[in-house]
């Protein structure tokens, strides 16, 4: 909260207040975007990235991404009602017995 900060530094309390309210509700936005998933074409295993980051290796491997060569997302569905679940979810939560998650590349 680098204004709030910088605000109670100065001893501008009244101001302080409403800027860490502001920046509290900026920060859970930004939390709100989530991550997106992609695959390693090396490793083959899950990434998992916030929204709008872009690494330059693999997390898992250490290997170089080719961002120019990406052409797919990896997502969980149901193979049942095809939903779509979170990434970190094994089975759908819509069916009894339940029916585990599969993971599916997706074109962008």
């Amino acid at each position: 909260m680098p204004l709030t900060q910088m605000l109670v530094k100065s001893k501008e309390f009244g101001w302080a207040i409403p800027s860490f309210i502001i920046e509290v509700a900026l920060a859970g936005d930004e939390a709100k975007k989530g991550n997106d998933y992609w695959c390693c074409g090396k490793c083959s295993s899950a990434i998992a990235l916030r929204v709008g980051v872009v690494p330059k290796v693999c997390s898992k491997c250490g290997s170089e991404i080719d961002w120019v060569g990406i052409k797919t997302r990896l997502i969980k569905v149901c193979p049942t009602c095809n939903a779509q679940g979170e990434f970190g979810d094994s089975y759908c939560s819509l069916h009894t017995p339940a029916v585990r998650l599969v993971a599916k590349e997706i074109p962008l």
